[in-house]
């Protein structure tokens, strides 16, 4: 019976440790995963690879305007704005179609290497606010999104 008991012992250790190291391997590739989707949602969009990527999310929106921005494709960036600031944007120009992109956005974009969304915020289900981080710039952006139909566009900086 002491021989039995033992081996019991030994059994039930050993299952044991199996278990704990189940649980390590589980809680391991947890972790990872989350730190993967966590650096997956702040990759880096060079600006090689800007397209027009369409109005489905903001966030291919924010791609679409800053595309049209770089490529100086004035009814691109028209077509990327709420009607409201495609008015506003009209009106700054005067009715000069060279001027509907500002020189200061087109040297700002020029700069640019490449982009990445480090903040999205939902203020309903048809507003959005993406904060971007411009890399060759250096510094971050507020830009502001709404939805309008089934399109988002692009409403200009957030009210403060």
């Amino acid at each position: 019976t002491l021989f039995r008991s033992g081996a019991l012992k030994i059994m039930a250790w050993t299952k044991a440790k199996t278990v704990v190291a189940v649980s390590v391997a589980v809680i391991i590739a947890a972790s990872t995963t989350t730190t993967l989707v966590i650096q997956h949602r702040h990759h880096i969009v060079p600006r090689s690879s800007w397209i027009f990527a369409g109005y489905a999310s903001p966030e291919s929106a924010f791609q679409s305007s800053v595309w049209a921005i770089s490529k100086g494709d004035t009814q691109a960036w028209l077509a990327s704005l709420t009607p409201a600031l495609q008015l506003k944007a009209r009106q700054r120009a005067g009715g000069n179609d060279d001027k509907i992109i500002a020189d200061d956005d087109k040297r700002d974009i020029a700069r640019i290497t490449g982009y990445r969304i480090i903040h999205k915020q939902v203020l309903s289900k048809d507003e959005v606010v993406l904060e971007a981080y411009a890399e060759g710039l250096n510094q971050t952006t507020k830009a502001s999104f709404q939805r309008i139909g089934s399109e988002w566009k692009y409403a200009g900086k957030p009210a403060k």
